[in-house]
């Protein structure tokens, strides 16, 4: 978790003026952490309050956050999503995920971190690629360290700033 919480301030570094965003916190329940601001203190304040437990309402998380973003003003929209653990909360299926991702039209990254490739974990990787797929664009990062967050945050920066995302 802690260097989750790293990379994700070192990304707050690289918003441009004008640029927002919103942080969800999802275990078995989903939570607006922060809605939609360019107040990186406060962000920043949520970011190093974030804590990991329990379940994993990964999709419900998904679907919260796509929807909020078809509420936002601005023109280019990208949504970032990382997890640990494989989603084991309602909605089980792909098929919400995918529609709320097709209706929101817009670049997916998603990042598995942690996952060993063991059955259950194939086919929730399989599943988060599915999610890529229905996006214009994205990428899955399966990553096995935090260590790597960051590098893959750069990564997925440099992509937004190139790509039709700005």
């Amino acid at each position: 978790m802690e260097a989750l919480k790293i990379a994700l301030l070192g990304t707050l570094k690289k918003l441009l003026p004008g640029d927002s965003l919103f942080l969800i916190r999802f275990n078995e329940t989903v939570v607006l952490t922060r809605d939609w601001t360019s107040d990186t203190a406060s962000l920043g304040t949520a970011i190093r309050a974030l804590f990991a437990s329990g379940f994993t309402a990964f999709h419900e998380a998904m679907i919260q956050g796509l929807t909020k973003m078809s509420t936002h003003k601005a023109p280019y929209k990208v949504l970032i999503a990382m997890t640990d653990g494989l989603n084991n909360r309602e909605p089980l299926g792909e098929a919400p995920v995918i529609d709320a991702i097709r209706s929101a039209n817009v670049p997916v990254y998603l990042i598995a971190l942690g996952f060993r490739g063991d059955t259950a974990e194939a086919a929730g990787l399989a599943s988060m690629q599915r999610f890529v797929q229905a996006a214009p664009t994205g990428k899955l990062y399966q990553i096995t360290t935090g260590d790597e967050l960051v590098s893959v945050y750069s990564n997925i920066a440099n992509n937004v700033a190139t790509e039709d995302c700005r």
